[in-house]
């Protein structure tokens, strides 16, 4: 029950934003997948706190798009804009290295990532390693390269994981993007103690199902799934997500995004999961149940 107490203060307290700019100083965010969804939101309430801002994304057009309309909403910040494929095992990183070193990066959103439907063994090996590289490896990267500008600069800062509520359950035709989600909740709590020394906060953010984003998307064009359409009534705006989510950073190591996200933890540690992964499989069973209750149509 404990974990419910983090989501309580932040709930409580959304009336008045959390002051990154006033805590960690700086002149710079730097934001991942920024085009669209939470990391979109993330920009715009960073922008609204004066930060300058390095966005990245995959989609050019995408980008280019968005922060044209955030320069007009916000003509006084300066803007670097970076097209990277987090999901390509040779993309480089050159530029992005420079940026950090260069530039008052004092708050990081590592926002960025993706998710496949399929059977397990119905994924090429390049399907799952692209999807290990954007969700994993290309996080855990963009981590060192900027913790290692953090603590040569002595400043106190701030590291943002975007995970999901997908890690707390087992997801059969989803296998690969609940692991990798919990994989980043590990990551940046061990991280979290270690970094405590150098003076760089770390939290991780669970959301549910948020509107605007690849899940919801496939909700809306499959609505003859029974599993996209209950998850989708409980689905949150990009937006309350972002809020949620700067009101939350720095504050706590962990922090699920709503109700659903904490009662679905509390029912997991409750129920235990060699009982959930049972009732799955008798779900399964029973209702004939395949990856296509997942997939678009």
């Amino acid at each position: 029950m404990t974990h419910l107490i983090p989501y309580l203060v932040v709930k409580l307290s959304r009336r008045k934003m959390n002051n990154l700019k006033g805590k960690y100083g700086g002149k710079w965010g730097l934001v991942t997948g920024a085009a669209s969804g939470i990391g979109k939101q993330l920009s715009i309430k960073l922008a609204k706190q004066d930060y300058n801002l390095i966005l990245i994304n995959k989609t050019t057009s995408d980008l280019n798009e968005m922060v044209s309309q955030l320069l007009i909403d916000f003509p006084n910040i300066k803007v670097e804009k970076l097209v990277i494929d987090f999901s390509d095992q040779n993309e480089k990183f050159e530029k992005l290295e420079k940026l950090v070193e260069e530039l008052d990066v004092t708050v990081f959103f590592n926002n960025a990532g993706f998710s496949q439907v399929n059977d397990f063994v119905n994924f090429s090996w390049n399907q799952i390693m692209s999807e290990i590289q954007c969700n994993i490896v290309t996080n855990i990267k963009l981590t060192h390269i900027y913790m290692k500008k953090l603590i040569k600069s002595k400043k106190k800062s701030l590291i943002v994981f975007t995970s999901s509520m997908a890690h707390y359950l087992p997801i059969p035709w989803m296998i690969l993007y609940p692991s990798c989600k919990a994989f980043i909740t590990d990551f940046s709590i061990s991280s979290s103690i270690h970094a405590k020394k150098y003076n760089i906060d770390f939290t991780v953010i669970h959301p549910g199902p948020v509107d605007g984003t690849q899940f919801f998307s496939i909700a809306k064009l499959n609505p003859k799934s029974l599993v996209m359409r209950i998850t989708s009534l409980f689905s949150q705006s990009s937006e309350s997500v972002a809020d949620f989510i700067i009101n939350g950073s720095g504050r706590f190591y962990s922090l699920d995004t709503s109700l659903l996200v904490c009662f679905l933890r509390l029912f997991m540690d409750l129920i235990g999961k060699d009982i959930i992964v049972s009732i799955f499989q008798l779900l399964i069973k029973i209702f004939h149940l395949d990856s296509s209750c997942l997939k678009k149509n």
